[in-house]
């Protein structure tokens, strides 16, 4: 959550939808209340069925979400708002390379962004959601992830 509020990005609806965890997320959420446009912590339909959620009740124009276990560096948003901001009427996906970190491990790999291609999409998915944003026009293009499917909707 600190990597979000800490960005210094002032135009930022930030919401949290937790499944009901029992590991003392609550008290986290309630710690940073005031920088959260909206949370919950209660049993849901699953990681699709929320996030879907939060984008139902979100009203920004770009879009992406993190999981607990994700993060941006600190210069993230202001620069997709830069890339996008002019183009908000357009369906654009926008993604980049993205770190992936064990901190217990301390195994480090960084994955830089690829140039798209349909066909390799099919094959591997080569789009680390974490550096995925997309416009609000791509949302309502392509439609709400697959509440059905447990693992690869972020694939689909």
């Amino acid at each position: 959550m600190r990597s979000v509020v800490e960005q210094g990005y002032r135009n930022v609806e930030y919401s949290v939808l937790d499944g009901g965890s029992t590991d003392g997320t609550i008290d986290i959420l309630r710690k940073y209340d005031a920088q959260l446009s909206f949370w919950r912590s209660e049993k849901d339909g699953g990681q699709a069925a929320a996030i879907n959620e939060g984008f139902r009740r979100a009203t920004g124009d770009i879009l992406c979400w993190l999981n607990s276990d994700d993060l941006h560096v600190a210069t993230t948003l202001t620069a997709v708002a830069g890339l996008l901001g002019s183009r908000l009427d357009a369906p654009i996906v926008l993604y980049g390379g993205c770190e992936m970190f064990n901190d217990r491990t301390h195994w480090r790999e960084v994955r830089p962004a690829i140039s798209f291609s349909r066909e390799l999409l099919e094959l591997v998915d080569f789009l680390d959601q974490p550096s995925v944003f997309w416009t609000r026009r791509a949302w309502e293009v392509v439609g709400p992830l697959d509440a059905t499917l447990c693992y690869s909707f972020d694939w689909e």
